[in-house]
């Protein structure tokens, strides 16, 4: 469904870019318009490299924040397998229960916080599964400085866990502005409007060239929002690590 929806997208650009093209092209005489080429295409190169360099930053800030959140979800799968095996060093039936507790919040957050996540707040099935992993920790009382030692570990990747889980949560909030999409639409219709007044003799090679400009507009654009909404469509960001951890400590 998002492959055709992007299709459709990108279709839709080229048609209306074409389509207005060739409805100025049989307004105004090709040769009147070949006067201005060299004067159009030094105003022309302002723009795209402008635009070239907006795009450029857009796409930067947005792929680093993207490349953020994958690495977030990797470090919280990392702690989730650290407290696993960190637990060996308690005694039963602690050590069960830890575990339990901890497959239970890796498999609640498999099922209710990664595909199609819209809020921001997460799941409140999540926060529970988070909470009991919690108050099975703090029920625990050490009985020797190693129970003491482990338990002090075990606090620090729980604190961890759960700052890691605001972080991936974050994502949802980190969209680009209103006023950012605007600049961008309002931008790449410039650049694409501009290249109408260029006077060319052959209107094919005038169509195929403004068709490729605007394939590439739409691609950018689509590019952006992908990658600024990675909870959902064709961006989506990859929970393997979060799905490959729950197999290893016997999630379901």
């Amino acid at each position: 469904m998002e492959w055709i929806r992007a299709i459709a997208f990108v279709a839709g650009v080229v048609f209306i870019s074409v389509a207005a093209f060739l409805l100025l092209r049989r307004s105004i005489d090709f040769r009147r318009l070949e006067q201005h080429n060299d004067v159009a295409g030094f105003i022309y190169a302002v723009i795209g490299i402008l635009y070239g360099v907006l795009i450029a930053f857009v796409v930067i800030v947005v792929w680093e924040r993207y490349t953020e959140l994958e690495r977030t979800i990797e470090d919280e799968a990392n702690i989730i397998m650290q407290i696993h095996r960190d637990a060996d060093a308690f005694p039963s039936p602690f050590r069960e229960e830890l575990r339990d507790r901890l497959r239970g919040y890796a498999q609640s957050v498999i099922d209710y916080e990664t595909d199609g996540l819209q809020d921001a707040r997460g799941s409140a099935n999540v926060k529970r599964a988070l909470d009991s992993l919690w108050q099975t920790y703090s029920q625990f009382i050490p009985q020797d400085e190693n129970d003491r030692v482990w338990y002090a570990e075990i606090l620090k990747r729980l604190n961890a866990l759960a700052g890691d889980r605001e972080l991936r949560l974050n994502g949802l909030r980190h969209h680009l502005p209103t006023i950012m999409w605007v600049v961008l639409g309002i931008g790449g219709a410039i650049t694409i409007g501009f290249a109408y007044f260029f006077g060319t003799s052959n209107t094919l090679a005038h169509v195929l060239m403004i068709a490729g400009l605007a394939i590439t507009m739409a691609l950018t654009i689509m590019l952006l929002w992908s990658l600024s909404h990675p909870y959902s469509g064709l961006g989506q960001v990859d929970f393997a690590p979060l799905r490959d951890v729950l197999e290893l400590v016997g999630g379901r």
